[in-house]
């Protein structure tokens, strides 16, 4: 989702990353939030174009906002990381 958000992702394929703010003109808490697609099927339920901003949007603001995407790979690993934390 990091790649697509910031326009680095391989191989030219375009996927819809409308906020939610696009969808309507209301000031709700998820108005800058990846607006999740309505799916029928199983399958688009378990999809990437489904699950990835379902993802993306539980990731915490400072995640979110990292453009350089080595700082933001080992951010999410310690954020993914630190609830599995035995100590």
């Amino acid at each position: 989702m990091h790649r697509i958000i910031n326009d680095d992702f391989p191989g030219g394929v375009d996927i819809n990353t409308s906020l939610n703010a696009s969808y309507h003109g209301y000031s709700t808490r998820q108005r800058n939030d990846i607006h999740i697609p309505q799916t029928r099927t199983k399958l688009a339920i378990e999809s990437f174009m489904r699950q990835g901003p379902i993802f993306w949007n539980t990731l915490p603001e400072e995640l979110i906002k990292l453009s350089n995407i080595k700082q933001f790979r080992r951010k999410l690993k310690k954020y993914l990381l630190k609830g599995h934390d035995s100590d």
